[in-house]
């Protein structure tokens, strides 16, 4: 009885760091994404605060 308590605990103890791997694999990639998003979107705020800047430079004539 004891032994098969141990092995049960084993096990679950496995699917628990199996869980944890899968879920690092997961949230890695998704982090990566959602960081370069991030710094896209920051980027492209100053592009267009550059280029509307710039935009009475164009008008002159």
């Amino acid at each position: 009885m004891v032994q098969q308590q141990l092995l049960q605990s084993s096990k679950m103890a496995s699917i628990g760091q199996l869980a944890a791997g899968v879920a690092h694999e997961i949230n890695n990639p998704i982090s990566f994404v959602k960081n370069n998003l991030s710094m896209l979107h920051k980027y492209m705020l100053d592009v267009r605060k550059y280029f509307k800047d710039q935009e009475p430079f164009f008008k002159r004539k």
